[in-house]
């Protein structure tokens, strides 16, 4: 915003003759990923789906985690099953917010059941 250089570039369009732009735009799948496709992915589809991105350093569990919380902050019944199935599954951070989350889509009065 103070930036006197980006004050006159702004509305300008920079060559690009190495097509750059194109090659770092988001894909497809990751402009808006819905909560459901997150929590489905295992590990070998969130490999697949980050391969060569900067989403890789957050890695699969830690995507998870926060699609968790988001989910359990969203309340939609719909993505109950996807938060079950972490729920029960093997991975103890996971399954603990997964609960925190199946809590929040429970808790009628709006109120955080317990902490991620």
């Amino acid at each position: 915003d103070v930036c006197p250089f980006e004050a006159k570039a702004e509305g300008r369009t920079w060559p690009d003759p190495l097509g750059l732009r194109a090659r770092l735009d988001a894909r497809p799948e990751w402009r808006a990923p819905t909560l459901a496709w997150l929590l489905e992915l295992d590990a070998e589809a969130h490999r697949t789906a980050t391969r060569r991105t900067a989403l890789r350093r957050e890695g699969h569990r830690g995507l998870i985690r926060n699609a968790l919380v988001a989910a359990g902050n969203s309340r939609s019944p719909a993505l109950r099953s996807a938060i079950e199935r972490h729920a029960a599954g093997e991975d103890p951070v996971l399954a603990e917010h997964a609960r925190w989350a199946l809590a929040r889509l429970d808790s009628a009065d709006g109120g955080v059941s317990g902490s991620a």
